[in-house]
This record gives C-alpha cells, sequence and structure tokens, in this order.
C-alpha cells in the first residue's frame, strides 16, 4: 500500500520536475527540478543533499552514465563540494 501512495504522488509531480530511483551503491534517488535548476539526492545512508545551480546539461550526463556513483563522485561532489545543502527528513 505505502508503494501505491509513493507512486500516486510521483505521477502528480508538476511537469518541471523528475524523479528516478537508481540501483547505485551510492544513490538511491534523484529528483531534477527544470525550473529550479536543483537536483536533489537521496543517498542510500537516507541523507539528502539539494545542488543548486545544477545544469540540464550536467544532469542529463548523470542519467547518461555508467556508473551513477563514479559521475557524481567525479563529476558532482568535486564540483559542489561547498554549496551542498542538507535537507531536513521529516519522518
Amino acid at each position: 500500500a505505502y508503494q501505491k501512495v509513493i507512486q500516486r504522488k510521483l505521477d502528480e509531480l508538476p511537469d518541471t520536475l523528475e524523479h528516478r530511483s537508481w540501483k547505485s551503491a551510492l544513490i538511491k534517488s534523484t529528483t531534477y527540478d527544470r525550473a529550479a535548476k536543483t537536483l536533489t539526492v537521496e543517498f542510500n545512508n537516507e541523507h539528502i543533499y539539494d545542488y543548486r545551480d545544477f545544469s540540464s546539461e550536467t544532469y542529463q550526463e548523470f542519467i547518461d552514465a555508467e556508473s551513477k556513483g563514479k559521475f557524481f563522485s567525479s563529476k558532482i561532489r568535486s564540483i559542489y563540494k561547498e554549496t551542498p545543502e542538507k535537507v531536513t527528513k521529516i519522518n
């Protein structure tokens, strides 16, 4: 039942948002907001960070990358190391 609720919420996302789940040792899911140019990354350790001023081109490169974790470590973490904002998870 929980998954159905989550899927319904994902189906209702605005057109500017794209949410994807990943099979990655590092990354559980991402949500990209094209309007705000913000990538939200949920890691497998349940930490969630926003990466602002994130271009749609870089997001497409991330999607196309064979290894999401390697791409994140080399192309995102190194560039945005000083600017990610931790999102407080509400339980």
